[in-house]
This record gives C-alpha cells, structure tokens and sequence, in this order.
C-alpha cells in the first residue's frame, strides 16, 4: 500500500513539473494539457484594450490614452495643456493555424482591411527578460485595404511585428505592449498597456 501511494506521488509531482513547463507568460495557467502552440491556434477577437502613448519632445509630452469595450476606441489625447475626446468603431479578428500561418480582418470606422502572414515563436533573450516563446513573430505576407493590395514575400521578409504574451490560456490572449524609443534629439517614444483577445 505504502508503495502504491509513493508511486502515485512520484506521478503526480513529476507532471505537475511537465506540465507547469508550459507558463511562460506572466499571467499564464500554471497547469496546461495542451502546447502553447495549440493554445495559440484559434479564432480569436479582440475584447478589450487598455494602453498609453507617451511623446516628449525636448520637454514638451503629450499622452495619447486609448481604451476599446469591445466596440468602441476611445482616444484621449492630453498636450498644450488641452485635452481632447475621441471614439470610433473597430474591431479587430485575427485567425492562427498550428502551421505558422495567419489572417485579420480589422474594421476601422467602417474601412476594413485584411491581411495574412506567418508566425513563429521567438526565442529567449534575457536582456528583455523574454523567456523562450513568451514572444511571437507577426511577419505580413498581404495586406488589402481600401482596393489596394501590398505583397511581401522571401525568406528575409521582415514587414512584421513582435507582441509579448502576457497570458496564454485556451480561451485568452493577452498581449503586453512595453516598447520605448529614444534618439539624440531630445525626442522620447513610450508605449504601455495591453490587449485581450478570446475565442
């Protein structure tokens, strides 16, 4: 008996260690039967959004704040000593496929734009504290918009963008947005907050 029940912790502890292998995002389940490539393959649609643009310019800063419901972009934007008050419609669907590859459909204050791509995990860096495919590649194959269509193809095709995920759940992605651009002339760039998507 006592045999029997040291195998079963053994099991136990050793799948609790296997399976926690899969959080890498700082709000992801502790515990997932299923890879963060297959969590990541879905249907999904954005919810809501909450992040701030932040622009200084040789002493002179204007916030951008930008909140979605589900329906609704609000942007509030602060500089002069002004602020201003601004809302549109949008939604915003992205669809991913366990082989790499993606599409959008973004709707913009009734102007809609499709797009495809691949993706791919990043991998590790710890000077951005990143742990291996807590980050992932958006590279744009198309993008159709307003009767125009752009293509970008080959290998070296870097027309793409890297979104961290916060969470990674079966049924939610949270994307982290943290990105700060500075130059010698006085000018400062700063994005902040995050994105949730559900299927």
């Amino acid at each position: 008996m006592k045999k029997t029940i040291f195998k079963m912790t053994m099991v136990l502890f050793i799948s609790v260690i296997a399976f926690s292998g899969c959080k890498k995002g700082e709000d992801d389940p502790g515990i997932s039967f299923r890879s963060r490539t297959a969590r990541f393959a879905g249907d999904w649609k954005l919810t809501t959004m909450d992040y701030t643009e932040t622009r200084t310019n040789n002493g002179s800063t204007s916030t951008y704040h930008y909140t979605y419901d589900g329906v609704n972009i609000t942007t509030t934007s602060t500089f002069g000593g002004n602020s201003y008050t601004d809302k549109t419609v949008y939604s915003l669907n992205i669809s991913t496929t366990k082989d790499g590859t993606y599409n959008t459909t973004e709707v913009d204050d009734g102007d809609t734009s499709l797009g495809t791509g691949n993706w791919l995990w990043v991998r590790g860096n710890k000077e951005q504290d990143l742990e291996k495919k807590e980050a992932v590649l958006f590279a744009s194959t198309s993008n159709t918009s307003n009767g125009s269509t752009e293509t970008y193809s080959g290998k070296t095709n870097l027309d793409g963008v890297v979104m961290v995920l916060k969470k990674l759940s079966n049924k939610e992605i949270v994307f982290l947005f943290d990105y700060t651009y500075t130059n010698s002339d006085g000018y400062t760039y700063n994005k902040v907050g995050t994105q949730t998507f559900v299927q």
